[in-house]
């Protein structure tokens, strides 16, 4: 399963960032690698359940249709996550109230971001220096949502290039796998998907513990 390679690669990345954040940027970039595979998995049993002859009103076959479409139509990993979590729950996604959607929101800018980077002008306001509007609104995002960010340092890449950001971003990929997962409607499989995706080991402590 291709999740476990990026995800393990997202956690020997952060496992192994120095003094100088190296390997920091591979880590958020292997996280949000690791979150498409996922789907893409999940789309997978979705075909094995329509192959089983269950109907496309099943949640399961209704969620595989769903994904397939979103892919050709070339939707972002953010509307795949709504359009995965609606299809299992029959619920509207409410997007402003589901916290861990809106931190992987910003990983995924985040990401964004640093895969495609725009040149960076500071703003002079008498004696003060200001980031652009784009990067200060990022930073907002990132504070509002429970990363402690120094708004008083202007090089917003050193704010989240390092170990503590590669952390949250992994973080962040996990819970917003989770809540996708505890949508499944057959309940006695949710824990068994969690503990496949080793869900619950989001600390480098757990990581070293159990050698995963």
């Amino acid at each position: 399963m291709r999740s476990f390679v990026f995800l393990n690669e997202a956690r020997v990345h952060i496992l192994g960032i120095d003094e100088n954040e190296i390997g920091a940027i591979a880590a958020i970039k292997s996280s949000i690698s690791g979150t498409e595979a996922f789907l893409e998995e999940m789309r997978q049993i979705g075909v094995g359940y329509k192959k089983a002859n269950h109907s496309s009103q099943n949640p399961m076959v209704k969620m595989a249709l769903s994904l397939e479409r979103a892919e050709s139509n070339r939707l972002s990993i953010k509307k795949k996550i709504q359009i995965a979590y609606e299809a299992l729950s029959n619920k509207r996604f409410e997007r402003g109230n589901i916290p861990e959607y809106q931190r992987f929101c910003i990983v995924v800018d985040v990401r964004n971001e640093l895969a495609h980077p725009k040149a960076s002008v500071l703003n002079f306001t008498g004696s003060n220096m200001e980031p652009p509007k784009r990067e200060r609104q990022l930073i907002r995002k990132i504070r509002s949502n429970g990363f402690s960010i120094d708004m008083g340092v202007h090089d917003w890449m050193a704010q989240v290039t390092n170990k503590k950001f590669a952390l949250w971003s992994y973080q962040a990929c996990l819970d917003v796998m989770r809540i996708v997962i505890e949508q499944i409607p057959y309940k006695n499989a949710i824990d068994s998907y969690k503990e496949l995706y080793l869900l619950n080991l989001k600390d480098p402590e757990q990581w070293l513990e159990t050698g995963r």
